[in-house]
């Protein structure tokens, strides 16, 4: 791994870090901000030839229960569950 990849890989780390913290202060400026730094860290990697892990991988979860997922086919922005009364 060249010292390009591994400076791309963690721009994508700290990006996915920070949107982490955002998630567990429930920032939603801060969330917002946060998801454009990994959706930009993540397209420079790509477009750099880095091989960035899946979110799974990296917390280690297999199952994908725990999401930071931004949308669905539902419209849904918060990942959170929401009934239909709601």
């Amino acid at each position: 791994m060249d010292q390009n990849e591994q400076l791309l890989l963690k721009q994508v780390a700290d990006a996915r870090a920070a949107l982490a913290e955002a998630v567990a202060a429930q920032d939603p400026v801060g969330l917002s901000r946060a998801l454009d730094e990994l959706e930009e860290a993540l397209r420079q990697a790509r477009e750099g030839g880095a091989d960035a892990p899946s979110d799974a991988a990296v917390a280690g979860t297999e199952s994908g229960t725990e999401s930071t997922t931004t949308s669905s086919s539902s419209g849904s922005t918060s990942g959170s569950p929401v009934s239909a009364g709601e």
